[in-house]
């Protein structure tokens, strides 16, 4: 435990140091330890080593009196955002104070790395060099994951000391389908792995020009590799759905060339790799794109979320919600009810969905203003886009949005945040976003 603490004071003390020098290298070495750290790692009790780093960049940012500009719309979307969700909390019954700190730790969590990130960026040299080094975080993670799916341990978890929720760890043990054992990387959860993945796999898709070309395969490969080995239907298909939008863009010629190559792997593989293993993974593929057949999901041997428990879930939502079902029980009562009434997760299952989080929390009036909230994200991306950037944007917010719809929020809205902050600046800088 001392060595842990001491450890953490260390990398404090490396990014302080650097924040002094200047302002971009402190966020980048941060950038470093908030990706590879794990989230819920505490330096002590009730203090996360996330927040401190957060709180640590936005000192200096203060400090370093910056003449960046907040982007007009994203400035707008974000009054946006926070205007609806305290008007709902004014409304709603439950406590006032629990629902503003819940709002605030939500914000914090979720938002303040990308902003701090956009003042971070005065040229597009430091754009690619920090997408550059994304890339290096990105393959060591990458790396991790396939370690921890081979030896099933993850050592940066035993590291840092981190303990997750009882159960959690014997997913590396795991069957499900033609994996044996499922990867939790960094986070508390493969689920959470698989968003994390997901989200970078479509970012470095989208900003690929400022990487070369064997090292982009690769970093994509991998990233699609861990999204794989996670076992989640609901994290590998909202890429194969994002990786359509690219593939609608190209030249006929282009188009029959991967279809092509496809076809070669399929009869590659299905020439050297065990039936047995074939026909497991066909299954799985089959569960995957078909992920409301229920029987499909059997024939895999997959036994996860499925759409009659998504009807249950609703149902229980609706339950709960009882005459608030417009404007929910309050900001944060999925937690609130969880610490009074720990029963309810045989019930909810985790709330595997926005949509039930949403309607639980702010009600139907709050899940229609969300939905506005990624149409304006969207809105906002888009601007002036050409008609391949335009899809691609269009995929990846999309594909995101349609990850949290299938599993809720897993702890990665920081990333898809910064991810789109970079995206935005990039093309700010680049005179495209008017």
């Amino acid at each position: 435990m001392v060595i842990c603490i001491f450890l953490f004071l260390l990398i404090l003390g490396l990014i302080i140091k650097l924040c002094k020098k200047g302002y971009y290298e402190g966020i980048c070495l941060a950038s470093i330890f908030l990706f590879i750290i794990p989230m819920n790692s505490n330096l002590i009790s009730g203090v996360k080593f996330f927040i401190i780093v957060l709180f640590i960049l936005f000192i200096f940012l203060i400090l370093n009196k910056t003449a960046v500009k907040l982007d007009r719309k994203l400035k707008l979307l974000l009054i946006y955002y926070c205007f609806y969700s305290i008007v709902l909390i004014l409304i709603d019954d439950l406590s006032l104070i629990f629902q503003i700190k819940q709002f605030i730790k939500t914000f914090i969590s979720q938002f303040l790395f990308g902003l701090l990130l956009w003042y971070a960026f005065s040229s597009i040299n430091q754009i690619h060099k920090y997408i550059l080094l994304l890339g290096k975080i990105t393959f060591f993670l990458c790396v991790c994951g396939i370690v921890e799916y081979v030896f099933k341990f993850n050592f940066i978890s035993h590291l840092f000391r981190v303990t997750y929720l009882e159960g959690a760890l014997s997913f590396v043990v795991e069957d499900r389908g033609i994996l044996s054992g499922r990867v939790a990387g960094t986070t508390a959860h493969p689920l959470n792995w698989g968003q994390w993945m997901g989200v970078l796999l479509m970012f470095f898709f989208i900003e690929r020009k400022y990487i070369a070309g064997f090292k982009f395969v690769l970093l994509e490969s991998l990233c699609f590799l861990n999204v794989f080995l996670t076992g989640s239907r609901s994290a590998l298909l909202p890429i194969i759905i994002f990786l359509v939008f690219p593939l609608k863009q190209m030249k006929v010629r282009n188009k029959l060339k991967i279809i092509g190559s496809i076809l070669c792997v399929f009869l590659f593989s299905n020439q050297l790799i065990p039936q047995e293993t074939c026909q497991k993974m066909k299954s799985f593929i089959g569960a995957t794109v078909f992920f409301w057949d229920q029987e499909k999901s059997k024939n895999a041997d997959i036994h996860g979320s499925s759409i009659d428990l998504r009807f249950d879930q609703l149902a229980g939502v609706f339950f709960l919600t009882e005459s608030n079902v417009l404007t929910g029980q309050g900001y944060g009562y999925q937690y609130f009810i969880q610490s009074k009434d720990p029963d309810i997760e045989k019930v909810m299952f985790g709330f595997e969905s926005i949509v039930l989080n949403k309607i639980l929390e702010q009600g139907l009036i709050g899940l229609i203003l969300y939905v506005i909230f990624f149409i304006l994200f969207w809105r906002i991306a888009v601007c002036n886009a050409e008609k391949e950037e335009y899809w691609l944007l269009f995929g990846f917010i999309n594909a995101y949005l349609l990850s949290l719809i299938l599993t809720g929020e897993r702890a990665s809205f920081w990333i898809f945040f910064a991810c789109y902050v970079i995206i935005l600046k990039d093309r700010s800088m680049r005179g495209l976003l008017k």
